[in-house]
């Protein structure tokens, strides 16, 4: 399972997947809002490496591998590992090799398949009332980008989801569109996000959230 996590769109999502991929080894009646969070039942201590460092438990990068520990035991597409991705950070898709910066930490990074999109699940939202509670939520938090009103942080936020699917950085430090676009080919990126989303594994509508589960629970 491959979290893609576009903000304010249904943190609650995650415990779905929680049982999903782990079954009889959560109670019943679990529920989470945010897997860095303390857990009600006990993890297995399991270390966890990443790239090749032994990674705390209240990094970012931690979660998926902690999740996995205790899941282990649920077979899942990833050689008993039923998280490929599992976190509350608003983590972007990789993105096309014609969109990375030349060299750096990207050379590494393969590039997304067929199989790897068949493992995302996301869950949209209507446009327009994702950014007016991403507004109220930036308001109640105090996010720099409230300062200019609420036309300029719209404008700001109103691709948010196009730039997660395409791998763009900058949704956690609410960088603007302008600025976060400024060196991408419009036409281009239509395409990729188009070719992606069609080979998600799931997607669920936040408007229609009990249709969005039962589908899940359906395919899965």
């Amino acid at each position: 399972v491959i979290w893609l996590h576009i903000p304010k769109c249904g943190t609650t999502l995650a415990t779905v997947l929680v049982h999903h991929a782990c079954g009889t080894l959560v109670p019943e009646g679990y529920t989470t809002l945010d897997p860095r969070k303390k857990f009600p039942f006990k993890l297995r201590h399991v270390p966890c490496q990443f790239d090749g460092k032994r990674v705390a438990w209240t990094e970012p990068a931690a979660t998926t591998c902690k999740w996995n520990a205790a899941c282990s035991n649920q077979s899942g597409l990833f050689n008993q590992q039923p998280f490929g991705r599992f976190n509350l950070d608003h983590l972007t898709l990789w993105p096309p090799p014609s969109m990375r910066p030349p060299g750096g930490p990207w050379a590494a990074i393969p590039s997304i398949n067929e199989t790897y999109l068949r493992n995302v699940v996301c869950m949209f939202r209507e446009p327009r009332q994702r950014i007016i509670s991403q507004w109220y939520w930036s308001v109640k938090t105090k996010a720099p980008t409230i300062s200019n009103g609420f036309t300029h942080f719209a404008t700001c936020h109103s691709a948010i989801a196009t730039q997660m699917i395409l791998g763009i950085p900058g949704v956690r430090s609410e960088i603007c569109v302008e600025q976060a676009f400024k060196s991408i080919d419009v036409v281009q990126a239509k395409q990729i996000v188009g070719e992606r989303v069609r080979q998600f594994g799931f997607i669920g509508l936040t408007d229609h959230w009990e249709i969005s589960i039962c589908l899940f629970h359906v395919m899965f």
